[in-house]
């Protein structure tokens, strides 16, 4: 639709975390990443990459959730998944999640018992406005 629309909307992109998660660590506080710049920002769907083997006991676990704490997904990691493997959340986003200012928040839910370790990672684009759809936060 030219003249009607601006690109930047509908550019998805991925934001990689890029500090690597130890997952045999304990739950922690979760990081907050301003993504979005302070615009609001739709998100498609949310994974973690592992680039070393989970070792433990059970599942380990990991969170996304808006500023204000909603909880968008949580991944489970399941045990002896190998690094390389990358664990995607999106079928609970058959309507993009709205962030109306632009932060994310992710953290360790569950830690594993022995290791593992990865990168969180957000697939997004600007939305139009924080009211575009129900937003979370």
């Amino acid at each position: 639709m030219p003249g009607y629309s601006n690109e930047r909307h509908f550019t998805r992109e991925c934001f990689v975390y890029p500090v690597s998660e130890d997952l045999s660590g304990s739950a922690d506080a979760l990081a907050s990443v301003n993504v979005g710049g302070g615009k609001p920002i739709k998100v498609y769907n949310v994974g973690f990459i592992l680039t070393t083997t989970v070792d433990s006991s059970a599942d380990a676990v990991v969170e996304f959730n808006s500023s204000a704490d909603v909880e968008l997904a949580t991944l489970n990691l399941p045990t002896t998944s190998a690094a390389g493997t990358t664990v995607l959340k999106s079928a609970d986003f058959t309507t993009p999640a709205i962030f109306a200012n632009g932060i994310v928040k992710f953290g360790i839910k569950t830690a594993a018992t022995s290791a593992g370790a990865g990168y969180y990672y957000i697939w997004y684009s600007e939305s139009y406005s924080a009211t575009e759809t129900a937003a979370v936060a």
